[in-house]
């Protein structure tokens, strides 16, 4: 008995010491693309893996050597490793598998593009893996990414494209989540991402995940309506040189570089590797020239007003108030500027304030080292730089603007990583187009001054006093001056409807006397007291512009924003393989996590609270001196500095129960627990809110074909800085952050009541109708979603993915209209002077969003699929009225449909692809800032390419083409109207074994001679 047991313990110490883990990377030997669900085992036994959607695999060989590996992989030719040391499979290995060219069926082919990780996966992804990027139709992989399942896509400027998922899209997406290899990508002053602008460049990409939903448990803050995770090539797998040129319509112009390396140690093993990428682009941007009326409910039509009109897309026309520049009202009003009705400024259109010449600039350079054969360690700098357009209140051009992100991390896959990350922004000369329009005006002239000219030509020249060109007009009442009483009530709405008539009938003549007015109010100096109307396209507009918008908002009295903002982030997270004794199979899994941020806002006051407190040099009346450049003369400051800090910890556990012949169930449970420096646990009120966010899943699987998955999730997100401590001066408002609240607040509406058309106010006896109120401080917002979902093969050759959500948000994030009034309220019986603010705020009501959506992919033959895909998205405002509830924007049903293939033998050549994809979106109300609310119309898109990969010169021919319908839509109110882009591309990608044997073939052949 003593003999047995101790031969069964000498077994099982045997069996330990040689339970090597042996793990790797499987890749297709001609396109260098990971494989997904190929087979690696132990030849003669069941031990092995399958490997997943990165091509990786991993398990435990309880054999001592010598044995044999075999990796197989439907439509490849199998390959036999013999390993006869343990130090051969000590490092990851990178095997690379021929194509067989015998043609498998279709049944076989499905079940190897899809891995069973992908279908016992709790979450909503949808993925872009390296051969999707390479094919796909759109102008760019990231505008390629729409055409997944439940994507919207949202084009400001050809610059600047927003990616987003289930409702309430924006183009400042502060609810979505962009990682860069897991760092957030986001502008540190903005809190979001600049679409790809500082991203990865294409020909970097291995792959793209977009998780759908709130995902903060995991992710944290603002993992609120997804999660946009690129990840990009590793040069220990990815290396040589990778040369990519496009051209295309708009003058666009791309190249990228990228050169990957890796370096062994005398032992044979990579131990060192390092890649450098640089990319460039240049275009001719989409014009925003939509000179509609604005969506304002106070703009009068452009039919109907000859005195002008509030265009989209055309700043400085817009009115400061309800009744401002209107002669319209009580029949003196009228009686006294008949014909004058409701008067706009000229303006300034956006294609004369913006540099519409985009350029994007990125690199990055990364050393990697494998300090173990499992753990690596490596660090990295990313650079973006360019100009482009960005809309959110207003427009803005982003000219010169640097992003910068330095980075550590040491990892090991499936199993830990501690990363570490610096980002620093720089504003460059960026500036607002829209208080720009605004700045150049008053360097001309007041609106009240021009109001006033205006008005004086229109009763001097027009009107005069009943005996003017307009009282001409054949059927025209007599004036004032002739026929008082006509023009007096009761007798007044007969003959001013009859004026009006006769102003209709002679539209083209009062049209013109309107121009002649608007013409004397933009050039008339009073003998050089104001200055004319700056013109665009002569010098005079030029010099003018560049003195605006070169000089900071602050105390300049210009529109360049000046941000240095900065965000340091620290994150780790660590995966616990539970086992029980005497057991290989994982009991439960365990991660767990924590990340800590802190934020560096520093604008000097154009963005931020962050001012300068001055002291200026005074003149002997009390007034600024200027310098010779018309700056004011400072001669002390101090600063108020900000930050910002959060901390967020987190933990989740996974089971997989197996019962029965193929069937199992996977429950999860994760729990997050955040905290930021200004959202105490405990409110004012005494009551306890902590930020908590848990996320819960079912998965049951059968077969590995079919999975069913009930989840529920939940996210947060934090006020941005600008919702905490923005002070951004628009000229007629002050858009302020509210991290504490403001008391004393008048409502807009009732103040409005009191003041009439010549900007007098009411008495004093009136002030108990004012309506006073208190902002309340800001608060992270809440969501929680309930999903159900079903993914699997259907019919042997068609797989689906279907689910369907209903999410509950709360304290919505937006803004308030109010004022507040300056010094006394009342002096002699009449208001002081007050200032318009847009306070940042919460919603009090909760909303319900619903939907639902399904993917279809048909794989018919190899290397190629028919897919398609629709989503339906609703918003449920559950009766309430608040006007805080941010808007929807998000088109109620959506659809995609395609065909692709690629690697395609044609006759005696292969390599060919192709890709068609078609999208519908259906019209919806896009809800931005006053001066961009509107209806966008329902639209469409075809996009379609066609490749060849001529491998004997390493080199992909690539020729597309997006909005191949080309007809102009519009994806955001106020934005540009996006037409067809015809492209043609080339890429060049060598590996370093090519170098390596074209380098000995030289030495050979040197030999020889």
């Amino acid at each position: 008995m003593m003999k047995k047991t101790f031969t069964l313990i000498l077994i099982s110490i045997t069996i330990q010491l040689f339970s090597q883990e042996i793990s790797g990377i499987l890749f297709d030997k001609r396109t260098s693309e990971p494989l997904i669900g190929a087979s690696v085992f132990l030849k003669g036994t069941t031990v092995g893996a399958q490997t997943d959607i990165d091509g990786r695999f991993k398990f435990k060989a309880a054999k001592e050597p010598p044995f044999t590996l075999v990796f197989s992989y439907i439509g490849y030719d199998a390959y036999e490793m013999e390993v006869k040391s343990l130090a051969q499979v000590k490092n990851q290995l990178q095997i690379r598998l021929t194509e067989s060219e015998n043609l498998l069926n279709a049944v076989e082919i499905v079940d190897s593009r899809i891995t069973e990780k992908q279908k016992e996966n709790p979450l909503t992804i949808e993925s872009m893996g390296l051969q999707q990027i390479k094919q796909t139709a759109s102008a760019t992989f990231y505008e390629g990414l729409s055409a997944l399942k439940g994507v919207d896509m949202t084009t400001a400027s050809l610059g600047f494209v927003v990616i987003n998922t289930r409702g309430f899209n924006s183009t400042s997406p502060v609810r979505s989540l962009q990682l860069l290899d897991g760092a957030d990508n986001q502008a540190p002053g903005l809190n979001f991402s600049i679409g790809n602008f500082a991203g990865a460049s294409e020909i970097d990409i291995q792959k793209v995940d977009l998780i759908v939903g709130a995902s903060s448990p995991l992710y944290g803050p603002n993992a609120f309506n997804g999660v946009l995770a690129m990840q990009t090539k590793n040069p220990f797998y990815y290396q040589g040189l990778t040369v990519f040129v496009k051209g295309a319509e708009r003058n666009m112009f791309e190249a990228a570089v990228r050169w990957g390396k890796a370096f062994k140690n005398k032992k044979g093993e990579d131990k060192f590797a390092f890649k450098i990428t640089a990319s460039y682009l240049r275009a001719y941007d989409w014009v925003a020239d939509n000179y509609s009326k604005s969506a304002n409910v106070n703009a009068l039509q452009p039919t109907t007003n000859p005195g002008g009109y509030d265009a989209v897309n055309r700043y400085g026309d817009e009115l400061q108030s309800q009744n401002a520049n209107s002669f319209l009202g009580s029949p003196k009003i009228i009686r006294d500027n008949l014909g004058l009705g409701q008067i706009y400024r000229t303006g300034y259109l956006e294609k004369d304030l913006v540099d519409y010449n985009i350029s994007n600039i990125k690199t990055s350079a990364y050393l990697y080292y494998k300090i173990t054969n499992k753990i690596e360690f490596k660090a990295g700098y990313n650079f973006g730089y360019g100009t482009t357009v960005y809309q959110g209140d207003n427009r803005y051009s982003l000219r010169g603007l640097q992003f910068h992100q330095v980075r550590m991390e040491v990892s090991q896959p499936d199993k830990f990583y501690v990363r570490a990350y610096m980002t620093a922004e720089n504003a460059g000369n960026s500036y607002d187009a829209v208080f720009t329009a605004l700045k150049i005006q008053e360097m001309g002239k007041s609106d009240a001054r021009w109001t006033q000219d205006y008005q004086a030509y229109w009763a001097n020249h027009i009107v005069q006093s009943g005996n003017g060109p307009l009282y001409n007009l054949d059927g025209m009442p007599d004036g004032p001056s002739t026929n008082f009483s006509a023009w007096i009530n009761p007798a007044f709405d007969t003959t001013y409807a009859r004026a009006q008539n006769v102003m209709n009938v002679n539209r083209d003549s009062v049209l013109k006397w309107h121009q002649d007015a608007r013409n004397y109010a933009d050039t008339f100096t009073n003998g050089g007291v104001y200055n004319q109307r700056y013109v665009p396209g002569t010098a005079r507009y030029d010099s003018i512009k560049r003195v605006v918008t070169s000089r900071t908002a602050f105390d300049e009295g210009g529109t360049k924003f000046y941000d240095k903002s900065k965000m340091l982030h620290v994150q780790g997270e660590y995966k616990w393989d539970v086992k029980k004794k005497g057991q290989d199979k994982n009991w439960f899994d365990l991660i767990t996590g924590a990340s800590f941020r802190m934020y560096f806002p520093y604008s000097l006051g154009t963005i931020f609270q962050d001012t300068f407190s001055r002291t200026y040099l005074l003149d002997s009346l009390g007034k600024r001196v200027q310098n010779s450049e018309g700056r004011y003369i400072a001669t002390d400051s101090t600063y108020n500095k900000i930050r910002n800090w959060e901390f967020g910890a987190y933990f989740s556990i996974t089971r997989k129960f197996d019962f029965g012949e193929g069937h199992s169930i996977i429950p999860t449970l994760t729990v997050r627990f955040d905290r930021n420096q200004n959202f105490s646990w405990k409110r004012k009120d005494g009551t306890i809110d902590p930020i908590i966010t848990p996320a819960a899943s079912l998965v049951y699987s059968y077969k590995g074909n079919h999975s069913v998955r009930l989840s529920f999730s939940s996210g947060v997100r934090n006020p941005t800085l600008q919702d905490q401590f923005l002070y951004y001066n628009v000229g007629r408002a002050i858009l302020i952050g509210n991290l504490h609240g403001v008391d004393s607040a008048v409502s807009i509406a009732s103040l409005s009541n009191y003041i009439d058309k010549s900007g007098n106010f009411a008495r004093t006896d009136s002030l108990r109708d004012l309506n006073f109120f208190t902002v309340e401080g800001v608060r992270p917002e809440r969501v929680q979603s309930l999903e159900l979902g079903y993914r699997g093969l259907v019919a042997k050759k068609v797989y689906i993915d279907a689910s369907a959500y209903v999410s509950f948000y709360q304290h919505f994030l937006g803004y308030k209209l109010a004022a507040t009034f300056k010094g006394e309220k009342f002096v002699n019986d009449q208001i002081r002077p007050f200032q318009v603010w847009r306070i940042a705020t919460n919603a009090k009501d909760m909303v319900m969003t619903y939907g639902a959506s399904i993917g279809i992919n048909y794989y018919f033959i190899k290397n190629y699929s028919l897919n398609g895909n629709y989503s339906w998205n609703k918003l449920n405002r559950m009766g309430s009225q608040d006007s805080i509830i941010p808007a929807f924007n998000t088109p109620e049903h959506k659809f995609n449909i395609g065909i692709s293939g690629y690697d395609i033998k044609i006759g005696k050549q292969r390599g060919f692809g192709f890709n068609v994809n078609y999208k519908w979106i259906q019209g919806f109300l896009f809800e931005g800032s006053p001066q961009f609310t509107g209806t966008i119309p329902t639209y469409s898109l075809l996009d379609a390419q066609i490749s060849w990969d001529v491998q004997k010169i390493y080199t992909t021919f690539k020729f597309g083409g997006s909005n191949l319908i080309s007809k102009r839509n519009y994806q955001a109110y106020g934005g540009p109207g996006i037409g067809r882009m015809i492209y043609g591309s080339i890429l060049v990608n060598i590996d370093c074994d090519t170098f390596k044997s074209w380098t000995d073939k030289r030495k050979a052949k040197k030999a020889n001679n």
